[in-house]
């Protein structure tokens, strides 16, 4: 299948689970509908955050990192990589599991699966909403094991698929230019991960029409910084925030990042043992 040109990508190898057959435009419709009758756009976007802050406890992290780059400009490695992008990073392991789930649209891996491996439910599709396409990326379990940096392309072709329009965003594992798009996502979010050995990364590419070309999208209309920044610095959030700590087993702090010319802010960190004290207040 054709790549646009100096790109030199090819197709991904994680297919998208849970029904069979499978093409791109049956995902995509099921995406749609998922998005439009269970999965709405609140007004804000705080629930997409919730999801992510869902995701990082149910895997286990203590911290949680939110936040968003303005972008770049024209990247080499991939396409997506330089306009704004909203990040997740935590600190909790990626399972070899993880990426499978992360592409279903069906149920979890294993009958039961609840946490863990489960973690990457319905809910984080979501995040389709402000995207097309995401990357994550995640350090590997063991020392002898490659760091993971994939990308969640809901208009990645399946085996015996028609050709798709965005199929030249696609990369396996293996391929020369996933290093570069990793060491890019490390490099922006150097003062996020310097701290951590073991870490999940989302970085969530906002839409843009532009890079479309006409072309169909998952939903109309772009995504753009403006919105992005009022989803991640509202007035409110802080507090929101601290509603939730009481129903998180295993997430203590939440550091919002916020840019700045030379990079990414110091954050406003929100530990549990301030949120805590806001909630018995609040009650």
């Amino acid at each position: 299948m054709d790549s646009s040109p100096g790109l030199n990508l090819t197709r991904r190898s994680v297919g998208h689970s849970g029904f069979t057959p499978y093409s791109h435009r049956d995902f995509i419709k099921q995406l749609r509908q998922l998005l439009q009758d269970r999965y709405t756009w609140d007004g804000d976007g705080f629930s997409i955050l919730k999801e992510l802050i869902q995701n990082a406890n149910d895997a286990g992290a203590t911290q949680l990192d939110l936040g968003w780059v303005p972008g770049v400009g024209d990247c080499d490695p991939h396409p997506l990589l330089g306009g704004p992008a909203l990040f997740a990073a935590n600190d909790g392991p990626f399972q070899p599991s993880d990426a499978r789930n992360i592409t279903r649209l069906g149920s979890n891996s294993k009958a039961g699966e609840a946490t863990a491996a489960g973690r990457f439910g319905l809910g984080l599709k979501s995040a389709f909403h402000l995207c097309e396409a995401f990357f994550y990326l995640a350090s590997p379990l063991r020392s002898d094991h490659e760091q993971v940096c994939r990308i969640f392309n809901p208009w990645s072709p399946q085996p015996g698929d028609e050709s798709s329009p965005y199929e030249h965003w696609d990369f396996e594992p293996g391929d020369p230019r996933a290093k570069q798009i990793e060491a890019f996502i490390r490099e922006q979010l150097a003062p996020v991960l310097q701290d951590t050995s073991r870490f999940f990364c989302l970085w969530i590419p906002l839409r843009d029409s532009r890079l479309l070309d006409g072309k169909p999208s998952i939903i109309r209309g772009d995504f753009d910084k403006r919105r992005l920044q009022s989803m991640i610095g509202q007035d409110a959030l802080a507090f929101r925030l601290a509603e939730l700590l009481p129903f998180l087993h295993s997430l203590r702090a939440i550091r919002i990042w916020s840019p700045r010319i030379s990079g990414l802010v110091r954050p406003t960190l929100f530990s549990g043992a301030i949120w805590a004290s806001w909630v018995t207040f609040r009650f």
